[in-house]
Formats: C-alpha cells, structure tokens, sequence
C-alpha cells in the first residue's frame, strides 16, 4: 500500500461513504466552523473558516490524482467521458475511496508490517466479526476503538498484549476490551488496524479528532472503546469565543 499521510487520510476518509467530487472534498477537509454568527436572533447560521495549515485548492486536486492513480480512490466521470490522465481532469470527477485505500492490516500479524510509524501518529481498531449496531444506523467498518499517540508503533502493540492478555493493562482501550467481554463478541484474531503518521503530537490529536467527528456525525456517539471525547475542535472554538 502507498505511503499516505494526514491529508490523504483526510481525503480516503471525506470519500469513504459516497461519492464526493473537489468541491466538496475541499469544503470537507479544509474548512471548520467558527464561532461568529450571522442571520437574525434565532435563526444564526455559523460561518465556515478555512484550516490552518489545510492545503491549497489546486493542492488537493493533485493528491486526489496521486490517490486515483495509486488505486486509493476510484473516479466517475459522466458517460462517455475518461478516467484522468491528467490533473486538469479531477475537476470533472467525482471520487470514492476504494477497496485497496479501505486496506487494514491483521492486528495479531502486526510484526510482519514493515512500514507501521514509530513516532506520532493515529490509528483504528476495527473488527472484521461484524457490522456494529450504532445509536444511528450501524457501522459496516466494525470500528471498536481511535487513538492517537507519541510512539504509535508501541502504542498499537500495547493495545494487541492487552487484548490478548487481560492481566495486562499496559493500554485501557484493550483492557475495556478484554474486561468488558468484547473480546467474547468480537475475537481477537477478527482485529484488524490502520493508520496516519503525523509530524508532530497535535496533528496526531486533530487526526485522531477529525476521525471521531466524522464517527459520531455518521453514528451518533462515540466508538465502544472511546470513553472520552477528542476536544480538539471544541477547544479551538473555546479559544476564539475568548477572542469576541
């Protein structure tokens, strides 16, 4: 599997249920609501701001290409029209993220995957048992768990000796897992897990963030396994009310 990082995480995630052509794709992952209002008492909408740091229009349409063509993302175009083969060509497309960017790796064989980031970074467990029933609808990814961490390689091994183990506490999520008897209802060798590196510990935070607000967006509350939420977006809102 290609090497992605944050923003091809973002894209593969913004695309993972539907089909989603740039605009979109761009409002998803490059915008967040600020807390100025607009509109009368009562009936306020909250505006759009773009990210810090989010990447340029232009930008994102050459990682989508990048993506089509390392088979992360399959592209529609309207009847009688071609797959891009060049850049220009992703303004008229419409994207899904496909089997081969769905790709998970065997949590009980994780030793045998040579390129799992040692440094910053966030991760999904998920289970391949089940489609989970959610307070909305129901999760066909079987998602148990999101995490970020400093040392992500030990972080998701950690996670694996627990769920084994239950003596072992060296991660709480794995040890919900074992202690809370989802490991009866979703066995350890369904485990699976999947990734994105990050430069630093607050953009493992964020990507561990946006992750769970697309979640709780989809399903209406937290994975199984998260018991607290990632305030991540919140906080930077707190931070600009403080401002007005």
């Amino acid at each position: 599997m290609a090497s992605i990082d944050k923003v091809d995480w973002e894209i593969l995630n913004a695309t993972a249920d539907d089909w989603e052509n740039v605009e979109q794709i761009y409002r998803a992952i490059c915008f967040e609501v600020c807390p100025e209002k607009s509109g009368d008492a009562g009936s306020e909408d909250y505006l759009l701001r773009p990210v810090r740091g989010a990447p340029t229009l232009e930008e994102l349409a050459d990682r989508i290409h990048k993506l089509v063509a390392d088979n992360l993302l399959i592209s529609r175009f309207a009847e009688n029209e071609n797959n891009p083969s060049h850049r220009k060509d992703v303004w008229r497309g419409w994207f899904l993220m496909s089997p081969h960017g769905r790709k998970w790796y065997k949590l009980e064989k994780i030793e045998q995957v040579q390129n799992i980031p040692s440094g910053f970074g966030a991760y999904v467990i998920a289970t391949t048992n089940h489609r989970i029933a959610r307070a909305k609808g129901s999760d066909p990814d079987g998602v148990l768990h999101v995490g970020e961490s400093t040392y992500l390689k030990d972080r998701i091994f950690k996670f694996r000796s627990c769920a084994r183990d239950p003596k072992v506490g060296t991660h709480s999520a794995g040890w919900r897992y074992s202690h809370f008897g989802l490991n009866k209802q979703f066995p350890v060798e369904t485990l699976r897990v999947r990734w994105v590196e990050a430069s630093d510990k607050e953009e493992a935070y964020q990507a561990e963030a946006r992750f769970l607000m697309h979640y709780i967006k989809s399903y209406f509350e937290l994975p199984p396994l998260n018991y607290k939420f990632n305030w991540a977006f919140w906080e930077e809102l707190l931070k600009q009310w403080k401002k007005l």
